[in-house]
């Protein structure tokens, strides 16, 4: 025997570098890549089931109402906010709504019923690394008909009013004056058919809330984040993401905000161009 080591061969890299080669540049051999997530959090969504979250919407801005409709959902009492905003007013006892709902007769206590089976506008499918963007675009699917029709309801409302305080005389009758608006409302109309792509393409802002019921037993709202996002072709209603400094990035995760996976998501969308 020999106690000398035999030398090893010189390994060859040029049979493992076309696999690396096609792995990497998938694209330019014709070999598909699988999709995969933005950002690779380690969670494995084809392992793990992913939790049914509930959205609902909310509309306004008053804080008040925002609690009170919380507190419907989650079924827990508010915090109280209404009697904040209203020194002056006389706070009523614990349980004083409730008695005043049942003694109303039924009619009161069916609406009360009614209110409180208020139901979700979607149900999204969410792991822990479900970004802001997918529950936004989810939101902002079920409700964007109506967040259109209530933005040209006030673009036309403030167009008569400003048309009113210009161009209407004191004397003019009740007549002309609707003539008029219809006038002016048709102009518009024809307008936008005639030019469709001379008007900015329509922009969304997605507030995203969560509810909370603190060892009290009192219902809260908590914001989370903001999104926003537009349209970018003319005539097509796929929206894409905006990036802005003072919103968080779209690209977040569930499990980096202040939200516990499964509790209910309350969404404002409002239409700002």
């Amino acid at each position: 025997m020999s106690g000398v080591l035999s030398t090893p061969l010189t390994p060859s890299y040029r049979s493992s570098a076309a696999p690396y080669r096609e792995a990497r540049f998938g694209h330019a051999s014709g070999v598909l890549r699988p999709h995969r997530a933005p950002l690779n959090r380690g969670i494995r969504r084809t392992a793990e089931c992913p939790c049914a979250v509930r959205l609902y919407h909310m509309t306004g801005q008053d804080i008040a109402a925002r609690s009170e409709y919380c507190s419907v959902v989650l079924g827990a009492p508010s915090v109280g906010i209404s009697q904040g905003v209203q020194p002056g007013a006389p706070s009523p006892p614990p349980g004083g709504q409730a008695v005043a709902a049942a003694g109303a007769g039924p009619s009161l206590a069916s609406t009360a019923g009614a209110s409180a089976a208020e139901r979700p506008i979607a149900v999204q499918l969410a792991w822990a690394d479900t970004t802001v963007w997918e529950v936004a675009s989810t939101a902002l699917r079920a409700v964007r008909s109506k967040v259109d029709a209530a933005y040209k309801s006030d673009r036309k409302r403030a167009a008569r009013q400003a048309n009113g305080h210009i161009t209407s005389p004191a004397s003019a009758t009740p007549s002309r004056r609707q003539q008029g608006a219809e006038e002016d409302d048709n102009d518009s109309e024809d307008g936008e058919e005639e030019a469709p792509y001379s008007t900015p393409l329509p922009r969304y802002q997605v507030e995203l809330l969560t509810g909370t019921v603190s060892p009290e037993g009192r219902a809260s709202v908590l914001p989370l984040c903001m999104v926003n996002c537009r349209q970018v072709v003319y005539g097509h209603s796929a929206l894409l993401p905006v990036r802005r400094g003072d919103c968080v990035d779209y690209n977040t995760a569930l499990y980096e905000l202040p939200y516990n996976l499964g509790d209910p998501v309350f969404v404002t969308c409002t239409r700002t161009r």
